[in-house]
């Protein structure tokens, strides 16, 4: 077909096929409705038959029949028919032949995809709701967990969507199920919804009681997982109260509560809630039981045998261990499956502390081999192989338990191998995080799994370092500079990766554009339950909010799922998570450039420094009570614009502890002597809010002026990134864009957000050439923000923001809503987004604030520009004063026109601004809080060489004639920047890279 390519044939191709699929079934029914009126009761005579083959051991006869059935139903076009026929032969295949694996395989052909038959009516979706209840919980109960999601999914759709049914039975066996799965998975915030849904939906009922008291005890494990201890012990003492007296519920939450007092220390607690829990367990037969109570029981003489392991008692360690291995396995007869898993992770761990290691190895290697089936050790040193990890957490517990015990090894014999071990351990720990959070659909899970592995992280970082220090090897200070990479905001270089993926794994647009679709419905889903939070509104109105979000994100869940499944490369091209080597950063260095990344640990605080000459891992003494004194230290800056301050304590305080840390944490790592210009930090932590050039490089002499007084501002420019592979990405992006876009709303003082007097007459001044663009007042509103945003080289926003520390998505910034008022742009809507911009000036408060991460950083308004794909931005630290604000603006603008790269025009400005202040006006509150965040690359023009020279000559004429006239100053002053403006070099109309 001449004139159309290939692309378009296949589309037209593909659209027929939906549209005969979907009318032949139509044409089909009408065909055959009311042909055999009495093959109905030919069906259930066939499944019968087939049923009762089964019962008698003839699966050969019994196949005939079933497959009969099968064929009539679906020449029938009977749904219901079919699914009823499906799981009456799969229950017999799980509950009276014991043979889980075949029966689910038979639920599975009910399934739509499977079966070509697709519900209709009320009574088909009713049907298929309670096959995928059977079929997720036959998975579940066969240890595979992570498979029975989509059936529980499957069910929860089909209850909410179409049977609107709420009952006991749906909240039981599809909330509870499903949220009880999802916090094995790590979905804290999925299973918190649907455990609050169960509570909600059971009620104090005399008869749910004993469930409800269980859901607490649900709510309590989930709680305990998200790291929430206390709140876990609360609902275990909630549910308590709502058990009945000598219940297998009772001694649940006994068993549960021993689990989490464990990590407390609370030895006592643990053995008189183990023992509490076994002697009412003790009363059950587990085969007349409802409840797994063998696994219960096992569960506590385990706790018990870690109690005794602490208190160093082998025999009563041993004796424990041998009896919960006992109920495990009357409870299962395969070991492989995750409870065992679990029960050798925890023998290891006794065994190790009772310092019989080859045992400690042996359960290790156990416990990986009842979840990773083709793992088969030959010898006690063998390591699985990481190709064949999945979304397991027993995997990662049994390495991190493997890689203590080498290092245990190591110090009771220093052989080096031990060492190397432990470290490919690691190597393979993070290899199972990732598969984790690759599973996981809400942000906050992958946030919580990346807090969590802050201690592992720190761990190899010094197994890699002293096996530096004992080898001389440069490559183990490259392995931990990759560990400490690993962990610095991996959810936004996967972001920027998913960009790049989808071009290069031809992902279409119509599929992009159907996500972009899913994330606003998952983003207004989110916002009006933060709206309903904020305002106070009833619990169930919050809780149906809840649900619509779970909604929403499984339905995105789902959908990222099928375009990873159906572009594989794009799977692969967005999880490649690679650190640059040393030489691909070194490029991005200048002779005078350093890189500090700081990775802030539990035990030490390790510092790698690289510039052209190579890599140095500096492990420091982690400063005592670091988090308060940055917290304080930042206080007292922050604090000298209120007028009813003590201006002279908060002086002194910020003099002493400014140098302080200093010498903590710059001195040992930066010599002032090498003169590097510049210094790009990658903080860590609670650095992440540590102004770093308004530290001090020597004691403050009395009397000094503030001026004077010595900050690291003085010596090098100071620029920021999230992480040194985010710097690399950014520097490889192209330019894209022209000109200027502001936006300053009208602020009168009302509504509660203070006059701006200046923010708008600097746009102005600065936004002159004929591809810029200011919006003021009422023009400045969100829709021309996102209509406008991405067509700009360079976007100014002079307005007001708000950091949220609970919730960095909701942090905002204010723009005019075009009828008098304000509206607020949250940072979550930024990453809706395309922003290429090369820098956004956010000339707003507290743009770098939101809520803090020791991982991923500041969920901040800064951090959702990179998001969006901005190349730079220029954010605040905290409440800017306007009036310095606009005079530091104006000599950054200034530097910038000059060709500056912009880490050098804040630098330039920063230090204008102080030669220009008077002594109260030179305080770091006026001027330490505006940071530069990631390309510190110039904005370039696309004018010829000799409209350069022009340029040139003009200053340099102008130059002279001012030095004649004296109205320069002395060497090392600046030019005005008024006087700069007219010089001012319009930016490119054109893109250019």
């Amino acid at each position: 077909m001449k004139g159309y390519d290939n692309a378009y044939i296949g589309n037209c191709r593909w659209v027929v096929g939906i549209l005969l699929w979907c009318w032949l079934p139509a044409v089909a029914w009408t065909t055959t409705e009311n042909t055999h009126p009495a093959d109905s009761l030919s069906l259930q005579a066939l499944q019968n038959k087939a049923v009762a083959a089964l019962l008698r051991d003839q699966p050969d006869s019994s196949s005939t029949y079933y497959q009969q059935a099968r064929t009539l139903a679906t020449a029938q076009r009977d749904f219901s028919g079919l699914i009823t026929l499906v799981k009456a032969y799969g229950r017999v295949y799980r509950d009276q032949r014991n043979e889980p694996e075949k029966a689910i395989g038979i639920f599975y052909q009910g399934l739509p995809d499977s079966s070509l038959l697709t519900p209709q009516s009320a009574a088909d979706w009713e049907a298929l709701a309670g096959l995928c209840v059977n079929l997720a919980y036959t998975l579940d109960k066969a240890g595979k967990f992570n498979a029975s999601v989509m059936p529980y999914e499957m069910a929860l759709y089909s209850y909410d969507n179409h049977l609107h049914e709420e009952s006991p039975y749906v909240a039981l066996y599809v909330y509870r199920a499903l949220a009880n799965v999802y916090t094995r998975l790590g979905e804290y915030q999925a299973a918190e919804t649907l455990l609050l849904r169960t509570l909600k939906v059971l009620g104090t009922a005399p008869a749910s009681k004993n469930y409800a008291a269980e859901t607490c005890s649900d709510l309590g494990l989930l709680y305990e997982a998200w790291g929430q201890p206390l709140s876990a012990i609360e609902k275990y003492r909630a549910g308590l109260l709502l058990a009945s007296p000598g219940s297998v519920s009772e001694a649940i939450l006994h068993a549960n509560l021993a689990k989490v007092y464990y990590p407390q220390g609370t030895l006592e607690d643990v053995t008189g809630e183990s023992v509490q829990a076994i002697l009412i367990l003790q009363q059950y037969d587990p085969a007349q039981s409802y409840y797994d109570v063998n696994l219960y029981t096992s569960t506590c003489f385990e706790l018990l045998a870690r109690v005794t392991s602490v208190q160093g008692s082998e025999e009563a360690t041993l004796t424990y261990l041998d009896s919960a291995y006992q109920r495990l396995a009357c409870e299962y007869g395969d070991e492989n499956r995750r409870e065992f898993g679990k029960f050798y992770c925890r023998a290891g761990e006794a065994y190790l502390r009772l310092g019989y290691l080859a045992q400690a190895q042996a359960a290790f290697q156990q416990a990986l081999q009842a979840v990773l089936y083709g793992y088969t050790p030959q010898d006690l040193a063998a390591l699985p192989e990481a190709a064949a990890f999945y979304a397991e957490n027993t995997i990662l517990e049994a390495l991190s338990g493997m890689a203590e015990l080498y290092q245990t090894a190591y110090q009771q014999q220093p052989v080096q191998a031990f060492l190397n071990l432990a470290l490919q351990c690691h190597e393979l720990i993070y290899t199972s995080e990732q598969a984790l959070r690759r599973d996981y659909r809400y942000d906050s899970s992958k946030l919580f799994n990346l807090e969590e592995s802050r201690e592992r992280s720190e761990k190899a970082i010094g197994l890699a370092y002293q096996l530096h220090q004992l080898t001389g090897q440069a490559s183990y200070l490259y392995q931990a500079f990759v560990f400490a990479e690993r962990n610095r905001s991996s959810l936004l270089r996967e972001a920027f990766a998913a960009d790049q993926a989808a071009v290069l794994a031809g992902v279409s647009q119509a599929e992009l554009q159907r996500e972009k679709v899913l994330q606003v419905s998952v983003s207004e889903a989110e916002e009006m339950c933060f709206h309903l939070r904020e305002e106070g509104a009833a619990a169930d109105r919050i809780q149906q909010a809840e649900q619509e979000v779970l909604k929403t994100r499984d339905a995105l869940g789902r959908w990222i799922a099928t375009l990873e499944t159906k572009h594989p490369r794009y799977y692969q091209l967005k999880y490649a998570d690679r650190v640059p080597s040393l030489a691909e950063l070194q490029t991005l260095l200048g002779k005078k450039q350093r890189l500090l990344e700081y990775f802030v640990g539990q035990q030490a605080l390790y510092v790698f420094a690289l510039d052209k000459q190579g890599l140095q891992l500096h492990a420091l003494p982690l400063p005592d009570n670091l988090t308060q004194r940055v917290i304080h230290w930042r206080q007292s800056i922050e604090d000298y614009q209120q007028a009813a301050s003590d201006h002279t304590a908060l002086l002194r305080y910020y003099q002493d502890e400014g140098y302080q840390l200093y010498l903590e944490l710059v001195a040992p790592v930066v010599k002032l002597t090498d003169k590097p210009r510049e210094l790009l930090i990658i903080p860590s932590g609670i650095l992440d809010l540590l102004p770093f050039d308004a530290l001090l490089t020597q004691a403050v002499a009395p009397g000094t002026n503030l001026p004077q007084y010595p900050y690291l501002l003085q010596q090098v420019a100071v620029s920021y990134s999230y992480s040194a592979s985010l710097q690399w990405s950014l520097a490889h992006l192209p330019r894209e864009g022209a000109g200027v876009l502001g936006f300053a709303p009208t602020f009168n003082g009302q509504h509660g957000w203070p006059a701006l007097s200046c923010s708008a007459a600097l746009l102005g001044q600065f936004t002159m050439d004929a591809a810029d663009r200011i919006c003021l007042g009422q023009e400045a509103t969100i829709t021309a923000f996102q209509t406008l945003a991405q067509q700009y080289q360079v976007l100014h926003l002079a307005t007001h923001a708000q950091a949220n520390p609970d919730e960095g998505d909701f942090s905002f910034i204010v723009f005019s809503d075009g009828r008098g008022g304000y509206d607020s742009l949250f940072a979550k809507d930024l990453y809706l987004l395309h922003i290429a911009a090369e820098l956004v000036i956010l000339s707003a408060c507290e743009t770098a604030l939101g809520t803090l991460y020791n991982s991923e950083g500041v969920i901040s308004l800064a951090r959702a520009f990179h998001y969006a794909g901005a190349r730079s931005v220029l954010t605040t630290l905290w409440r800017i004063n306007e009036n310095a604000n606009c005079d530091l603006m104006a000599h950054f603008y200034a530097a910038l026109y000059e060709g500056e790269s912009k880490t050098t025009a804040l630098h330039q400005a920063k230090l204008a601004y102080l030669n220009d202040a008077d002594p109260r006006a030179a305080h770091p509150v006026y001027w330490a809080g505006f940071q530069l965040l990631g390309n510190p690359r110039p904005l370039r023009t696309s004018r010829p060489w000799y409209a350069w020279l022009g340029v040139v000559v003009l200053l340099l004429g102008l130059g002279g004639w001012r030095w004649r006239k004296n109205e320069i100053p002395a060497p090392g002053g600046r030019v005005s920047w008024k006087k700069m403006l007219s010089l001012k070099i319009p930016w490119s109309k054109e893109n250019k890279t």
